[in-house]
């Protein structure tokens, strides 16, 4: 029963660690992509900021409470 229970674990770790690098990512590379929008090309696609501050925030906290959670153990 333990090592099902560490087995879970372990996967809803990787499945936690996928989510908060995908999310991270995702806004790094969507504010790269509104950087070169607004000054490049002129064109500022106010969505995107939208997107990028919705996508942000559960991701940040994602990462908090991951980061967490490997500092306890």
């Amino acid at each position: 029963m333990k090592a099902l229970y560490l087995a879970c674990m372990r996967a809803l770790a990787k499945v936690e660690d996928t989510i908060c690098y995908s999310g991270l990512l995702l806004c790094t590379g969507l504010t790269v992509a509104a950087v070169i929008n607004r000054y490049f090309l002129h064109i500022e696609i106010m969505w995107i900021n939208d997107i990028i501050l919705y996508l942000y925030v559960p991701t940040g906290m994602c990462c908090i409470a991951v980061t967490t959670g490997a500092v306890s153990h």
